[in-house]
């Protein structure tokens, strides 16, 4: 008799992982951002400039580790980056780590981006990419061991995680944060006919 994970390994569909990454200690990256900070037509967004954002403490080693170590099953890791090496994670046998430039997947006119909700609406575009991908942010840290299964059901339908956090709440509070705008902006997406 064939047990039901046995099943579900056979049919299991590529999963793969891309990790969104910068090195703000990077000179190339530091003078492409101060222009474009400098531009008086170029929109960086509320927040961005906080230094918070792009601050590097080699979280992603940790986080490419604990995806190595808790989810095995994963077939392959993209890192997005912006003419970037992550050197920490070519230390070893890393053979399933693939490197993206901005420029293999975002047009030329919207570059140099800063702005993560940019990257992210085009990582779809990343060359060999499943269908079936989980998108971390490289200081989001796995903690233990997750199935394939935590993250998609076995005919591919990606599994959601419905929050307790009200954003009509946050709105009201006059929380005004780019994060907050693009749920409201998705929210009226889905409620266009």
């Amino acid at each position: 008799m064939i047990s039901l994970e046995a099943n579900i390994n056979k049919a299991r569909l590529p999963i793969d992982v891309v990790f969104t990454w910068v090195d703000n200690t990077d000179p190339a990256w530091q003078k492409k951002y101060q222009a474009a900070n400098q531009d008086s037509n170029l929109s960086l967004g509320l927040y961005s400039a906080d230094e918070a954002r792009f601050t590097n403490h080699n979280e992603l080693y940790y986080s490419v580790y604990s995806v190595q170590k808790f989810m095995p099953w994963v077939r392959n890791i993209y890192i997005v980056t912006d003419e970037q090496i992550p050197h920490c994670l070519f230390e070893g046998n890393h053979t399933n780590i693939n490197i993206i430039d901005h420029t293999e997947i975002i047009e030329p006119q919207y570059l140099p981006t800063f702005n993560s909700h940019v990257i992210e609406a085009h990582l779809h575009k990343i060359p060999g990419l499943s269908e079936n991908f989980i998108y971390f942010n490289d200081d989001v840290f796995v903690a233990r061991p997750l199935k394939a299964e935590h993250f998609f059901r076995p005919n591919g339908i990606a599994s959601l995680f419905i929050a307790a956090k009200q954003l009509s709440k946050m709105r009201k509070k006059g929380l005004i944060t780019p994060t907050l705008s693009v749920s409201f902006n998705s929210i009226n997406l889905g409620n266009t006919p």
